[in-house]
């Protein structure tokens, strides 16, 4: 009978931990979508490889807006930006910074945009970090360790391309090559 209730006890504590967890979902959209010169659900932010971005980033099934690398690999393949593309639109466009949000991100004419979230990250352990202040966004490209991948890191104050390992889960922003 212990047993039986020492398993319930530690049932109910997993379950609990996995809620509270969670995907570090609030109240505040974590998914805002861009607007104008949309094709579909992307859209054209005037870039000179014809690149067009999704207007906004992929959520799993039960709403967890966070990747590993694995997985953005496994369920979006090449649609998963590259490392140049990231670099190409730190380039071409206009970053704003929209306090709770993260970044507008508008093509230099400013007629279509997108936001990229600053919605933070998922460590291995499920926890989350940095929502509304950190922007993390796996790209396609490996990295010269082996494990290691290309993202895109911003903060209201700094962008740019750094790398990290594959376990760590983080958004995911899909483009569509013309």
């Amino acid at each position: 009978m212990k047993k039986l209730h020492l398993f319930s006890m530690v049932c109910l504590l997993t379950l609990l931990v996995i809620s509270l967890a969670g995907c570090g979902k609030e109240e505040y959209d974590t998914n805002p979508r861009g607007n104008g010169n949309s094709d579909g659900e992307y859209v054209d932010l005037g870039l000179p490889s014809g690149t067009k971005w999704k207007t906004s980033n992929e959520t799993k099934e039960d709403g967890c807006e966070f990747y590993t690398y694995e997985e953005a690999e496994s369920a979006f393949g090449n649609k998963v930006p590259a490392k140049w593309q990231f670099e190409e639109l730190m380039q071409y466009c206009l970053w704003e910074w929209q306090s709770d949000v993260g970044y507008k991100v508008s093509s230099y004419d400013r007629t279509s945009y997108i936001i990229l979230p600053a919605a933070g990250s998922r460590n291995e352990e499920g926890r989350v970090f940095g929502k509304r202040e950190v922007g993390l966004y796996w790209s396609s490209t490996d990295y010269s360790i082996p494990d290691e991948a290309w993202r895109l890191r911003f903060l209201q104050s700094w962008k740019g391309m750094n790398h990290e390992d594959y376990y760590w889960g983080f958004s995911i922003r899909l483009v569509k090559n013309e």
